[in-house]
């Protein structure tokens, strides 16, 4: 979905061009589908006077009670789907994303007579083909008080966004404050062609995992080398090499059948996610002096030495990931930073999950991550939150990384990882939902519908989930139930929102 905000001061100018011809005269079947009053719903504003009667209605409260507020008292949003990639949505449908919306900006808080009044019109499609409603509201309030937003209505409407994307199957936008990158449309067409991850996701992964894992920044290129991806640094200007600022990370080409091997494709950290950038990831680190030396040698060594394999570090591991999840229930709901520095973190122990298996697991665990990912909240221009450190998940990550996966015991420690991941995750939804944060906890059971996914993929035998305390619960899975709910979808695309206006002057 694409949302875009404006603010005006000419109620009956907008509400006459959207029951008029538009300007392509692509308008056609003009009719209100949800309104502050019910009774306004069906309106079609057919005739001039149908026109100003919804106006009077929609301006009374301003002329009667505020004639002073003259200035940008109008607030309009269109919400459009895309063409090229969603289908219609019914009347019914669009009542909901309109209902929801003003729900969430605060328009029906103040009970009958302290109301915003708006209204939702439905009418033809847009010039460039897309299915769309417009949401009109008066900003002066029925009993003549001005509407103030307790939050920024385009991180509103950005939450609306996702939970409306998720709930109707539409194409996935850029998440609320989740930091994540978003993917471009070429990069979906590729995806889709090919059914396979794309390299920008398969690197977000491993950087993640790495992240997550690393002790220091040496470790954290190390890590990187140890998993196949190139990486590389971006030197401050003026230094000779002293400092490093940035890195860039592209996976290894493939000769063609020519014989010719492909250009790199490089991606800098900030491609991949606003928070895997050099200076993000560092607030998770202890100093490092000998991070430039490390920086200086890797592209001059060969690949890296993997660890030795440790699958009892397994255990310790699953008992990590429990604590932490025990002491999470304890979190005041108002802590937003622990939660969702503890969501980051849990995502990158998937990312490293995702990292030692292959085939269906890994995309699974690929897509829980990014979801778990995305229950965590990012304030805007403010370094993502980082856990104390006895809530750190760095050596549950290590141990996933140097644990061998291929074999009897590897897959029976890792789904009970898994296991313990999911419970996790559980408890990060229900304080997400407890607190109100829709989107989050949304995104926070999606993680938990892949990793339950994962873990049969892995191994038919065991189902996992449910709260039945601290205990491993496994229990054999039956024979006709799927591997594969239809709840996990099949990409996460992200494009930019496409607001315009944000609430600048209202309320501030």
């Amino acid at each position: 979905m694409i949302t875009k905000v404006g603010r005006g001061s000419r109620m009956r100018g907008l509400v006459t061009y959207l029951f008029g011809p538009g300007k392509a005269e692509e308008h056609s079947n003009q009719r209100v589908v949800a309104a502050y009053d019910p009774i306004l719903v069906g309106d079609r504003g057919d005739t001039e006077l149908g026109v100003a009667m919804l106006t009077a209605e929609l301006d009374f409260p301003r002329k009667v009670f505020a004639p002073e507020v003259d200035q940008d008292f109008v607030y309009h949003v269109s919400i459009s789907n895309k063409a090229d990639a969603d289908r219609d949505l019914t009347d019914d449908e669009w009542r909901d994303v309109a209902e929801t919306a003003a729900e969430r900006l605060g328009f029906n808080t103040g009970g009958p007579g302290g109301r915003v009044r708006w209204i939702a019109v439905h009418h033809g499609k847009s010039a460039n083909g897309n299915d769309h409603i417009h949401l009109v509201a008066n900003l002066v309030r029925e009993d003549g008080r001005k509407h103030y937003f307790t939050r920024p209505d385009f991180t509103v409407l950005a939450e609306v966004r996702a939970e409306m994307e998720t709930k109707y199957g539409l194409t996935v936008t850029g998440r609320a404050k989740t930091g994540l990158a978003p993917v471009s449309r070429l990069e979906v067409q590729q995806q889709r062609a090919a059914g396979t991850e794309l390299p920008r996701e398969r690197l977000r992964r491993a950087v993640l995992a790495a992240g997550t894992s690393a002790r220091t920044e040496s470790e954290f290129v190390e890590t990187l080398r140890r998993g196949g991806v190139i990486v590389r640094p971006r030197w401050e200007a003026g230094t000779s090499r002293t400092a490093v600022v940035g890195y860039s990370v592209a996976l290894p080409s493939a000769p063609t059948g020519v014989g010719v091997t492909p250009a790199l494709v490089w991606f800098g950290g900030g491609k991949l996610d606003r928070n895997l950038t050099l200076q993000a990831l560092r607030g998770g680190w202890a100093p490092d002096p000998a991070a430039v030396d490390t920086w200086r040698t890797v592209d001059t060594r060969g690949p890296a030495k993997a660890d030795a394999l440790r699958p009892e570090v397994m255990v310790r591991a699953q008992q990590e990931v429990a604590r932490i999840g025990a002491t999470l229930t304890d979190v005041p709901l108002s802590d937003r930073a622990r939660v969702s520095a503890t969501a980051r973190e849990a995502a990158g122990v998937l990312a490293a999950a995702a990292e030692r298996v292959e085939g269906q697991p890994a995309y699974l665990l690929g897509r829980a991550a990014d979801q778990l990912y995305r229950a965590a909240e990012r304030e805007p221009r403010q370094r993502p939150p980082v856990a104390p450190a006895e809530h750190r998940l760095a050596t549950v990550a290590r141990a996933v990384l140097t644990v061998q996966t291929a074999g009897r015991k590897g897959p029976a420690g890792t789904v009970m990882l898994l296991h313990q991941v999911l419970r996790l995750a559980q408890t990060i939804q229900r304080t997400h939902e407890t607190a109100g944060r829709v989107t989050q906890a949304r995104a926070a059971a999606a993680a938990g519908v892949h990793v339950k996914a994962a873990a049969a993929a892995l191994d038919p035998s065991v189902v996992i989930g449910g709260d039945t305390g601290p205990r491993l619960a496994l229990t054999p899975r039956s024979p006709q139930r799927s591997t594969l709910p239809t709840a996990v979808p099949v990409m996460t695309p992200g494009t930019t929102s496409g607001i315009t206006t944000n609430d600048r002057g209202i309320g501030r």
